[in-house]
């Protein structure tokens, strides 16, 4: 951030790496499979979620934004499913925002979109009720800045989701997290390594050069995401999840887990695995699910 031209460069590579990831549409079938594995295979089970989380907690917001929205999945959904009247929708990925343009356009939602970097972006005061930030906050290097931002545009009442990578900063993983996945993932059949999402083999977890990851400001600043956004908010409802599952069954080699009764016995080991390392401290949770209001 201190040296804007430098700041520009890294902040146009992120607009182009995302905009091109989230208009491929091999990866977005690939995804919509996965998807429908992990839904079957119960892989969010212990997550809370939004629609029943703001049911819980009787809250009906009208007003909605959702940061980094990619191609609008996300605030669509919502509106289907009767969150909110409208959204409002920011991310950095012009061809992103395109698609989501044409896509609410055509489903005749009442959604807006805007392109801007969540790093400096400027909200209106107290225009939404409801704030939504899914896989986005581990992007951010101006936390601050954001969650102060966030804080200011809600209404009175207004509350925020969190959904993100809350794991070690620009992947950096322990020693312990490492060795306990890399155990794992010597012991497992060769097809439930063959990611089918990035075209790969899942071999061995190790820590990237920090600078050198798919964007520039993967997990910019992971670690902190809880800490600087406790500092506004206060938690309504909270889950905390994935100790080794996310290097062991990411999405490209969920569907193997869900062909049989054997591979489906496995997936439920390899998740008992996971909660009991979280648990009984062994490791800290990389995921997290959260819905807070304003202090």
């Amino acid at each position: 951030m201190s040296d804007p031209d430098y700041y520009r460069e890294k902040s146009q590579q992120e607009s182009n790496t995302w905009g091109k990831i989230l208009s491929d549409d091999r990866r977005n079938d690939v995804i919509k499979t996965e998807q429908q594995a992990a839904h079957a295979l119960g892989l969010n089970r212990h997550q809370i979620h939004i629609i029943p989380s703001l049911e819980k907690h009787a809250l009906q917001p009208e007003a909605g934004l959702s940061l980094a929205c990619g191609n609008g999945r996300a605030e669509r959904f919502l509106m289907q499913s009767g969150v909110c009247k409208k959204f409002h929708g920011i991310d950095i990925a012009t061809e992103a925002l395109a698609t989501a343009k044409q896509a609410a356009e055509k489903e005749g939602l009442a959604i807006t979109y805007q392109q801007a970097d969540l790093n400096d972006v400027v909200l209106p005061d107290q225009a939404f009720d409801f704030v939504v930030t899914q896989n986005c906050l581990h992007h951010v290097l101006r936390l601050e800045h954001l969650a102060q931002q966030i804080q200011k545009s809600l209404k009175p009442g207004g509350t925020l989701w969190i959904s993100d990578f809350i794991g070690e900063t620009q992947f950096q993983f322990t020693d312990k997290r490492m060795e306990i996945v890399n155990k794992v993932l010597s012991t497992l059949p060769e097809k439930f390594k063959a990611d089918k999402l990035n075209n790969r083999k899942l071999e061995k977890l190790i820590r990237p050069d920090p600078g050198s990851l798919v964007s520039p400001f993967e997990a910019i600043r992971s670690a902190d995401i809880m800490p600087v956004f406790l500092d506004y908010f206060d938690v309504i409802d909270k889950s905390e999840y994935d100790s080794i599952l996310k290097y062991i069954c990411p999405p490209g080699v969920r569907q193997a887990y869900n062909e049989n009764e054997s591979s489906k016995a496995l997936f439920e080991t390899l998740m008992l695995l996971d909660e009991l390392l979280i648990n009984e401290d062994v490791l800290s949770p990389v995921a997290g699910t959260f819905l807070l209001k304003a202090k």
